[in-house]
Parts: C-alpha cells; sequence; structure tokens
C-alpha cells in the first residue's frame, strides 16, 4: 500500500510517500536450500535477486517462489554469471509476472533522483545499484521504497527510504533512510524501475 502523508503549508515542511509492506529478504539469511540450511553458493550472491524478489511480492502476492528458487532459475536461463546479476534478466522476470520495467544507466545526478522519486511517488519501486551500506567499497542493490520530499508539492526530493538486501537484522534494513546528496556520492547512476502497467512514466524509452 502507498501511503501519502497530508501536504503541508510551507516550503520548509517536509512530506514523505513510502511503500508500506514491502517484504524484506535478505541476501544471507533468505538463501535456504530444501533442508532449510544456508546455501553455500548464493550466500553473499543473491543481493539482486533478494532485491528482485521484494519487488515482485509485493506487486504479485500469489508469487511464491523462494530467493533460492528464484536464483536457481535465473542461473538456468543465463540471468547470472560470474560476473554478477544481468540486469535485463530482472527486466524480462518482471516483465513475464505482468508488470512494467525499464532499466536506465549512465542516469545523471540530478534527473536521476527526481525520475526515480516521482517514479516511487506514483506508485513504482526502484532498485538502485550503489556502493552501501554507504561506507564500503562493493557495488551492491538496494530497493528505493519511498521518498522524503521538501514540500507539499512532492517537487523536491530529499531523499530516499530504502531496504538493504545485506543485512543479519532484517527488522532494522527494512525503510532506512539516506539523503539525496549521500546516496548521489554512492549511487551508480543506474536503476531498475518496476511497477503495475497503469503506471504514466514520461520518461520511458522508447
Amino acid at each position: 500500500m502507498l501511503e501519502r502523508s497530508k501536504g503541508l503549508e510551507t516550503l520548509d515542511d517536509k512530506v514523505t510517500t513510502i511503500h508500506q509492506g514491502v517484504p524484506y529478504y535478505s541476501q544471507s539469511l533468505n538463501v535456504l536450500d530444501k533442508e532449510g540450511n544456508i546455501d553455500k553458493f548464493w550466500f553473499r550472491r543473491a543481493c539482486g535477486i533478494a532485491c528482485a524478489k521484494m519487488a515482485l511480492d509485493y506487486f504479485d502476492a500469489t508469487q511464491q517462489k523462494s530467493v533460492v528458487e528464484l536464483a536457481e532459475e535465473g542461473r538456468a536461463q543465463g540471468g547470472y554469471s560470474q560476473s554478477g546479476w544481468r540486469h535485463d534478466y530482472f527486466i524480462s522476470l518482471f516483465k513475464e509476472r505482468g508488470l512494467e520495467a525499464f532499466r536506465k544507466e549512465k542516469m545523471h545526478y540530478e534527473e536521476g533522483v527526481q525520475e526515480m522519486a516521482s517514479y516511487i511517488e506514483k506508485g513504482g519501486l526502484v532498485i538502485a545499484s550503489c556502493v552501501v551500506p554507504f561506507m564500503s567499497e562493493k557495488d551492491f542493490h538496494m530497493i528505493l521504497t519511498g521518498v522524503l520530499w521538501k514540500d507539499g508539492r512532492r517537487d523536491i526530493p530529499l531523499g530516499f527510504y530504502y531496504s538493504d538486501p545485506d543485512s543479519l537484522y532484517p527488522e532494522s534494513a527494512k525503510n532506512r533512510y539516506v539523503g539525496t546528496e549521500v546516496f548521489g556520492q554512492y549511487w551508480r547512476n543506474m536503476a531498475i524501475f518496476v511497477g503495475e502497467k497503469s503506471i504514466q512514466h514520461d520518461s520511458l524509452p522508447s
């Protein structure tokens, strides 16, 4: 469910738009094999597919596959290689489930932040490729679940709420907050947009 705080009266006030009910999956804790043990191969390799499952389960309650099942399915279809997860595979995975999805690369910081914030405002989710948790030196994914806006007009994003799949503490890993300036320092200028087909997005690629 998408929740929006009420518009406020001054430019100094802040409002939020956030998706409530996005499930959380850890790339370490939720990579269980059929016997319920940690899968030795997917442990620490499942960041992208964990983010994809968060989005899939949010938009499609009938999706019942586990992180490992989705990962094995993706590897069998060429979605995973020694270089990591192919973003094009995630696009096809979402579309197969009846969702709209597209990716963007080499995005300009200010325009990209605004585009991602606007897409979340309209009901979509964004999987951003970052170096997180904003202090380490490794490539990573995270799913953006909400936006903090400067004022009631919702045209100046101040920061994002996000879920970080790289955590052993699920409750504290959901809906974390990062300001756009810090986000921009670690964002790799690429993102996957996913949502229901009814979302109108002005920047959809041709």
